[in-house]
């Protein structure tokens, strides 16, 4: 039996780096997450497309579509997920971009877990919101 107020909470996290996939998503999973992971952006999209996912955890710089190429396609597929670009990168003019493709949180990869862990705490209380307003 599900508790009415229970939602899932799947998130798709993307970086071409292995080790941090690994390491983030054990993290998350800890965390009672749900965590598939893809490897570039190129996967993810073919992941979103077939999935059905909360929010989407994505690095800029990968091979093929990069995170905000992704980002533009998941908008132009009417993808209502939650979008936190969590990269390397760090100039305003890419955190800009990003938040009008509709990103929700912006977080360096040199801060600490703690900061993403957050964020998706934030993401999920708005997304819990936002249902609630639609009841």
């Amino acid at each position: 039996m599900t508790m009415p107020d229970k939602q899932s909470k799947k998130i798709l996290l993307v970086d071409d780096e292995p080790d941090l996939l690994y390491f983030i998503g054990s993290l998350l999973r800890r965390r009672g997450y749900e965590i598939e992971t893809a490897g570039d952006g190129i996967e993810a999209l073919n992941k979103v497309k077939s999935g059905n996912y909360d929010m989407i955890i994505t690095n800029i710089n990968m091979p093929g579509i990069d995170g905000m190429q992704l980002l533009s396609e998941i908008a132009k597929l009417g993808k209502n997920l939650i979008k936190i670009v969590f990269s390397g990168q760090n100039d305003s003019l890419t955190i800009e971009k990003a938040e009008k493709l509709g990103c929700f949180a912006y977080i360096h990869k040199s801060s600490d877990f703690e900061e993403l862990e957050n964020a998706v705490k934030r993401g999920f209380n708005s997304l819990k919101n936002r249902n609630k307003g639609t009841i």
